[in-house]
């Protein structure tokens, strides 16, 4: 579908609303630009329909125009490009078809200056965790199912974005890294790469007990999955739930509960091989371990 709006605020604004409406259909859009801020229907009262009919075979993708018009919309500054950002995310939420989806996320990359995987996340475009339960009896060599790898797989995504929000938080508010800088211990943090910058900001936070985020950027320049997600965090909004003290220490506790429960399950292996082997010393000293890991977990688990 070819969309012809005035070229006027109020006709890029109806021009989105449509697009709204058709990506939810998996329509294909494209936009009839007239530059000068002309009126379509002022071409057909002049008998200029050559001219419009020109126009449609040379018409914009939607996704381009989308773009470049939500970063029109909102000023050229920090909040304004979250602001764009949002717009386009909401108008494309839509989109089912994989490659309608790739147009959008190729656009939003360019518009912004991102990558393709930052770009993909903030417009809420990676792939669901698999639904459970499908039956896969293969094991792999460890001897564990293809449902419980997926399981896992879920878990440990949850467990990784759940450390990002903990650094955009704690970039976000400095009463926030405060408490993170004074909560957050050894074993928290398994991503390798948020261990690197949360180490970066531990380290600046103590030298000055601020955090300078041009200058954590400019430390990772040779780590492009660190700019990237760095990047992401500056541009899209925390959710302000997180950005309260009761909602960050929430996410504090859920973070170091979901580690303790790892390390438990991981300390059964080693239990079981202990009890195998008919080490009793080692056996008593990880029961020990357990038991503490355990009264740890229940003292952080919701009443």
């Amino acid at each position: 579908m070819i969309l012809g709006y005035d070229a006027d605020a109020p006709g890029k604004k109806a021009a989105v609303r449509a697009m709204r409406l058709l990506f939810a259909r998996d329509v294909e859009v494209r936009v009839l630009e007239f530059p000068g801020g002309k009126d379509p229907a002022e071409l057909v009262e002049q008998g200029r329909s050559e001219e419009l009919a020109e126009r449609a075979g040379k018409a914009a993708s939607a996704f381009d125009v989308l773009v470049k018009t939500a970063l029109g919309l909102f000023p050229d500054t920090l909040e304004g490009k979250r602001q764009a950002a949002a717009l386009i995310a909401e108008t494309g939420a839509g989109l089912k078809d994989g490659l309608l989806r790739q147009g959008l996320v190729r656009a939003f990359s360019s518009g912004f200056d991102l990558s393709p995987a930052v770009s993909t996340r903030m417009l809420g475009f990676e792939d669901p965790a698999p639904a459970r339960g499908a039956p896969h009896p293969a094991r792999n060599a460890a001897g564990e199912s293809p449902d419980r790898r997926r399981v896992d797989a879920r878990v440990f995504g949850e467990d990784r974005r759940r450390e990002w929000m903990i650094i955009g938080a704690g970039l976000a508010r400095e009463n926030l890294m405060a408490l993170a800088y004074a909560q957050i211990e050894d074993g928290d943090l398994e991503d390798p790469v948020v261990r690197m910058v949360w180490d970066a900001m531990a380290a600046q936070y103590e030298r000055r007990h601020v955090v300078d985020v041009s200058e954590l950027a400019a430390a990772f320049a040779d780590h492009p999955q660190a700019i990237d997600r760095l990047t992401e965090i500056k541009i899209k909004p925390m959710p302000e739930s997180y950005l309260t003290p009761e909602g960050f220490a929430d996410l504090l506790t859920r973070q170091r509960l979901s580690q303790l429960r790892r390390r438990s399950a991981r300390l059964r292996e080693r239990l079981k091989a202990a009890e195998d082997g008919r080490d009793r010393e080692e056996l008593k000293r990880l029961q020990e371990e357990d038991r503490r890991l355990q009264e740890e977990m229940q003292s952080l688990a919701p009443r």
